[in-house]
């Protein structure tokens, strides 16, 4: 999908890509399921693959084309005449897509907590030399 969109390169994690590794095959869709690794759900009951073959080269670039052309009424794909940097713009379409809404709240909780273990360590510093 990246390269279809003209992407030059990804970047991937290492846990993501031993999940990615762990099978050939795609768990069929549930909900809320994309943050857990495929290889913890496996064992799970209800678990399947899915039925599904790539495709074909041409089938994503038009698959693109299609959803770039398409504009809605209640929502434009992301509009050039949108102006981004707008009070609670981006605020708007974080809070629409679950997993960004998600994955910007899991990375503020980890960022609160380093804070505040960097802070203590910096006071215990402070303390010994006081």
């Amino acid at each position: 999908m990246a390269a279809a969109l003209g992407a030059d390169h990804v970047t991937i994690g290492r846990a993501l890509l031993e999940d990615l590794a762990f099978s050939g095959q795609l768990p069929k869709y549930q909900k809320g399921l994309w943050k857990v690794p495929v290889s913890a759900q496996v064992c799970k009951s209800g678990f399947a693959w899915e039925d599904w073959d790539p495709p074909a080269p041409n089938e994503t670039s038009n698959r693109i084309a299609k959803l770039l052309s398409v504009q809605s009424d209640t929502e434009q794909l992301y509009s050039l005449d949108e102006d981004y940097l707008a009070d609670g713009v981006v605020d708007n379409y974080n809070d629409k897509d679950e997993m960004t809404r998600t994955k910007l709240e899991d990375g503020l909780q980890r960022f609160a907590f380093w804070e505040n273990e960097t802070k203590k360590h910096i006071e215990e510093i402070q303390a010994r030399f006081a």
